[in-house]
C-alpha cells in the first residue's frame, strides 16, 4: 500500500489550532508548512510548491476568502483548499465554495 504523502500549508493565526493541525498532520506523514500572516504564505507560494492549502478566514491581515481569491485568480492555483473557521453561517459556507475552497469545517 503507498500512502499520499502531501506538502500542507496552514494559513492560521490561532496558535493552539495551528499546533494541534499540525500535529495531525505530521503524525500522517505530511509535509507542513505554517504561516500566521497572509502575507508570508504569499511569499513562500513565490519560491515554494505545495498540495493542500487550509486556511482560516479571519486573519490579522487579510481575510482567508482574499488569499483564496488570489490564489485562483492571479495564482492559478488549482490544489484543494479547505476552510477551517469559527465562522460558520451558511452565507459564509457558500461564499467560500464560490470564492474557490473545496471544502469548508466549522471550528
Amino acid at each position: 500500500m503507498t500512502l499520499l504523502l502531501l506538502r500542507v500549508w496552514r494559513l492560521e493565526d490561532d496558535l493552539d489550532q495551528q499546533a494541534f493541525i499540525e500535529q495531525c498532520l505530521r503524525a500522517a506523514g505530511h509535509q507542513v508548512s505554517l504561516f500566521t500572516r497572509s502575507s508570508e504564505l504569499r511569499r513562500a507560494t513565490q519560491q515554494y510548491s505545495f498540495d493542500f492549502l487550509i486556511i482560516d478566514w479571519q486573519l490579522p491581515d487579510s481575510c482567508g476568502m482574499d488569499v483564496v481569491a488570489h490564489l485562483r485568480q492571479h495564482d492559478s492555483w488549482r490544489g484543494p483548499i479547505l476552510f477551517i473557521t469559527a465562522s460558520q453561517g451558511e452565507d459564509d459556507v457558500v461564499k467560500a465554495l464560490e470564492q474557490g475552497a473545496d471544502d469548508f469545517l466549522a471550528k
